[in-house]
């Protein structure tokens, strides 16, 4: 199950341009995890292309005890 911190944390990262599997990314690298990514990074260049603007969290979710590699 993916976590809210996780889900504001995928928004910084498509936002500032960590493409998905970056090493710098904080945020697990399994399937459900890449297929979010997916559809959000759709969803926010969709609100971009009607003009609209994409507001990050104002906090980075703190996803240090994820460990690349593992689950």
């Amino acid at each position: 199950m993916i976590t809210s911190d996780e889900l504001e944390r995928m928004m910084v990262e498509i936002g500032t341009g960590i493409p998905w599997g970056d090493p710098r990314s904080r945020i697990p690298q399994t399937d459900e995890h890449r297929r979010k990514w997916n559809r959000i990074a759709e969803q926010m260049r969709d609100i971009e292309r009607r003009g609209r603007i994409v507001e990050i969290p104002g906090e980075i979710p703190d996803l240090n005890n994820y460990i690349p590699g593992t689950v």
